[in-house]
């Protein structure tokens, strides 16, 4: 039998986001969710597709997590800044820059951004509570 790879530190902080942000989901009974969390290369890192969740959430979760990681702030915030500057918002379609509510930035305790957690599916603001719940909740 093939042997499996040791389960990294990181990993297994990646499942404990995603397992946060599923209960805040099911406490806050919202409608099924892609929950993507990658590393601060935008590499994914854990994903979780549940059941009744859209095909197109898969990418978008993906999406706003690498762009929350390359920017190093939650995409609300990309999101209130766009909506005000068309060359900004030029500037995040240059760059890949996913512009909607949803994805929430993790940094290690010296504040070295190490990845974010993408959440799609929901309402914008529910993705994005639900994105840091599952942060702040593994801190």
């Amino acid at each position: 039998s093939a042997k499996q790879a040791p389960v990294t530190q990181p990993q297994l902080q990646a499942q404990r986001m995603i397992a946060s942000c599923e209960s805040f989901a099911a406490q806050n009974k919202l409608t099924p969710l892609s929950i993507a969390v990658v590393d601060e290369s935008g590499a994914l890192m854990a994903f979780a597709r549940q059941k009744g969740a859209s095909p197109v959430t898969a990418e978008v979760a993906v999406m706003k997590a690498k762009s929350a990681a390359r920017v190093g702030a939650p995409t609300a915030i990309l999101a209130e800044v766009a909506a005000k500057d068309q060359a900004v918002r030029d500037t995040y379609a240059l760059l890949q820059l996913v512009a909607m509510p949803g994805a929430w930035p993790f940094a290690d305790s010296d504040g070295t951004i190490r990845g974010a957690v993408g959440v799609s599916g929901a309402l914008a603001k529910d993705d994005s509570a639900c994105a840091q719940h599952a942060v702040e909740a593994n801190r």
